[in-house]
């Protein structure tokens, strides 16, 4: 018997990822800020490409007139008389002045608070602003920096996330005011804030429920002495170190479960709204959704903002050559095709965005129509497979995009795909109209949610009242008090 050795050609198909297809992809992945950023890059990297940057609105994506958006005043219009009414036309923007504008808004046709530019800017109090406020009354004013260090100090979930002595070097200060600092922070709301670990947020709610006269009589015995037992969910454990019986251990669960969070940022409500650590302000959105005659039009606000080519200049020396050596020959050649094939990739981002947003705008028309109750079950698949790309291009194209609708609310694209939004609304219309001294329990919320034709389970409901950082009945009886 003899081994020999031999080739042989085979044919077989394989899949390969060509350089191009991964920037391509990578563009369509990009926020609108990163494709900025790439875009000023490769401007300063490759002298071939051209971006003209027009003005546009921050608020709508519309272009700017003057300074002025048109869009704006068409909506701030809306709200006068028939007979005060004004339509601002693009062409009459190119002849009048900012002088002209003030002198009809003298003369009565337009009033000063038709656009408030104001008006589009959040007010909400971020945590770190109310923290602020409290602890600069409460404090000496030679106190007020370390304060304010530690408040910035704060993860999103309200955790120190230095140690005092950290805090004390950088500071030029004694651990010891650190310390008292930070004391005085966590006998503020919400309960639990400033704490350096989970053990110490539970522990310190504790003393905050005690002073509002809820207690539980083993709670704190069980998080100080079976802490990480209490994680596992071992009950036998906890009673027999304790000396507890089995009931008195699952009654300080329960009382844990109910009116403990290890989340205490997320805990804190005022004036109806969560106060998170950073302010909400705005987003650009990247696509826009208007009513038309027709039904609903989309446009790709980027494709608006700038203007993409290859440079003029460059390109008439391209075409009269003669006097250039062949390395300038070369180099020009070679950026003037980097140049083509960046804008062909940022053309074919703005194409699939548009594509995609227009399937979804057929698929959701009923939510732009009548709101989010009315908003249906979207999957990336079901987009894919009618857009005919692959599911993951669609992923990318609406990763940290925000779409504007025709009522001028700005929302992420993540929010067209999320069905249990109109499940959720309907949860917080439920609580928004509840009695206040008697909240409704998850349990009376399943209720209602059937009486309406909803059907979930109430751990369901539970999970989605946690997603909205609402709080438990209890909490917010409390809260109402």
């Amino acid at each position: 018997m003899s081994l020999e050795m031999e080739q042989t050609l085979l044919p077989r198909q394989t899949t390969t990822i060509s350089a191009q297809l991964i920037t391509s992809l990578k563009i369509l992945q990009l926020s609108s800020a990163e494709l900025t950023e790439t875009l000023q890059q490769e401007m300063t990297e490759n002298p071939m490409l051209d971006v003209e940057e027009r003005d546009t609105c921050s608020v709508c994506g519309a272009t700017l007139y003057d300074g002025y958006c048109t869009e704006c005043y068409k909506t701030a219009g809306q709200e006068q008389s028939s007979q005060d009414a004004v339509d601002f036309r693009p062409e009459d923007y190119e002849s009048t002045s900012y002088a002209d504008i003030r002198e009809r808004n003298s003369s009565g046709q337009i009033r000063d608070d038709d656009f408030d530019p104001l008006s589009l800017v959040s007010t909400q109090i971020t945590l770190a602003d109310y923290l602020r406020g409290i602890l600069h009354t409460a404090l000496p004013e030679s106190e007020l920096a370390i304060a304010d260090y530690i408040i910035e100090s704060l993860d999103d979930s309200g955790y120190l996330a230095e140690s005092c002595a950290e805090i004390a070097e950088q500071c030029g200060v004694s651990e010891e005011r650190v310390e008292v600092v930070l004391s005085c922070l966590q006998r503020q709301e919400p309960a639990g804030i400033g704490a350096r670990d989970v053990r110490e947020c539970l522990l310190r709610q504790v003393e905050h429920l005690r002073e509002a006269g809820l207690t539980d009589p083993h709670t704190e015995l069980i998080l100080t002495e079976c802490f990480s037992e209490l994680g596992e969910q071992k009950t036998k454990q906890i009673a027999l170190r304790l000396g507890l019986s089995a009931a008195e251990v699952a009654a300080s669960l329960a009382f844990i479960r109910s009116n403990l969070t290890p989340f205490p940022a997320f805990s804190f409500w005022r004036d109806g709204g969560h106060i998170s650590r950073d302010s909400s302000g705005y987003v650009r959105p990247d696509v826009a959704i208007t009513r038309t005659t027709d039904g609903y039009a989309v446009e790709v606000l980027e494709s608006e903002r700038y203007n993409l080519g290859v440079n003029d200049y460059y390109r008439s020396l391209m075409g009269n050559s003669d006097g250039l050596s062949s390395e300038d020959r070369d180099f020009m050649q070679k950026h003037a095709s980097r140049a083509k094939f960046f804008v062909d990739c940022v053309r074919q981002r703005w194409a699939t965005l548009r594509t995609i947003t227009e399937c979804i705008v057929e698929f959701q028309q009923d939510f732009l129509d009548h709101g989010v109750r009315h908003l249906k079950p979207l999957t990336l698949v079901m987009v894919a497979s009618q857009v005919g790309v692959h599911e993951s291009t669609v992923s990318r194209a609406t990763a940290n995009k925000y779409v504007l609708l025709p009522d001028k609310r700005v929302i992420s694209f993540d929010d067209l795909f999320d069905g249990s939004l109109a499940v959720k609304d309907k949860i917080r219309e439920i609580i928004d109209n509840e009695d206040r001294a008697r909240p409704l329990s998850d349990q009376d919320l399943g209720d209602r949610l059937q009486e309406a034709g909803i059907f979930i389970a109430r751990r369901t409901v539970a999970k989605y009242r946690e997603n909205m950082h609402i709080l438990p009945s209890n909490l917010r009886a409390r809260m109402a008090c």
